[in-house]
């Protein structure tokens, strides 16, 4: 094996990406295979800053964006802005008006 770094080898670890070119994440934070696929060049589709948060940092240096995503019963965070009709109602929370 060369010396020569400008071509990744598959046991290297893969490009943390960059503002201009970063790994989008199919999450809150870029899973593994996120990482895999390696950045993207988001100048390339010019509704992108439609859908596409600004640059974000991982803990570990990863740069990436989160694209808007259908939302469903299996990839939802939070309750959401109606609760279910069927549920009773719950008490205030402390400190609530």
């Amino acid at each position: 094996m060369s010396a020569d770094h400008s071509v990744q080898d598959d046991n290297e670890s893969p490009e943390k990406g960059t503002p201009e070119r970063p790994i989008v994440a199919t999450s809150v934070e870029p899973t593994e295979a996120d990482k895999a696929r390696g950045p993207v060049d988001i100048s390339d589709d010019p509704e992108a800053r439609l859908y596409t948060s600004e640059p974000l940092e991982a803990e570990d240096g990863t740069v990436y964006v989160i694209q808007q995503q259908t939302v469903g019963p299996d990839n939802e965070i939070g309750g959401g802005e109606f609760p279910d009709p069927s549920t009773p109602p719950r008490p205030e929370a402390p400190g609530g008006a």
